[in-house]
C-alpha cells in the first residue's frame, strides 16, 4: 500500500536585508543572519520536516504526513514568532520582517516547482 502524504511547502523570504546591509555592509553579518534563520527555522518543525535555504533570502520549510492543518497553522505561528524576535549579532540588535506562503499538495500543485509558486504568490 503506498504511503500517503500532505506536503506543504512555505516559502519565507526575509525583506528587510537591504537596509541590513547598510548597517553592517559586510557579507559576513549577512551570512550570520541566514545562519541563525536556518536554526531558529529549525527549531520551529519536527524532526521529519525539512528546511532548506533556496537562494538569497528565501527558505522552504517542508511539513510531511500530515493529518490535517492544525500543524500548519502552529508552525506558520511559530514561525512568525521566530522573525520577529531580534537577531544578536555581535552587539546590535537586528530586526527582520518576513513573509510567509503556504502551498499544500495535491490541493495546490503536485511538483516542486508548482508548490513553490504558489506559496510565493
Amino acid at each position: 500500500m503506498a504511503r500517503k502524504f500532505l506536503y506543504v511547502v512555505a516559502t519565507l523570504i526575509v525583506l528587510t536585508i537591504a537596509s541590513f546591509l547598510s548597517v553592517f555592509a559586510a557579507n559576513f553579518w549577512v551570512l550570520l543572519l541566514l545562519r541563525i534563520v536556518a536554526q531558529r527555522l529549525q527549531g520551529v518543525i519536527g524532526k521529519d520536516d525539512i528546511v532548506a535555504r533556496l537562494g538569497g533570502d528565501e527558505f522552504a520549510i517542508l511539513l510531511r504526513a500530515l493529518p490535517d492543518a492544525t500543524p500548519i497553522e502552529r508552525v506558520s505561528s511559530a514561525i512568525h514568532a521566530a522573525m520577529t524576535s531580534p537577531f544578536q549579532l555581535a552587539d546590535r540588535e537586528v530586526f527582520v520582517s518576513a513573509s510567509i506562503g503556504v502551498a499544500v499538495c495535491p490541493q495546490d500543485g503536485t511538483t516542486p516547482d508548482d508548490l513553490l509558486k504558489r506559496a510565493d504568490q
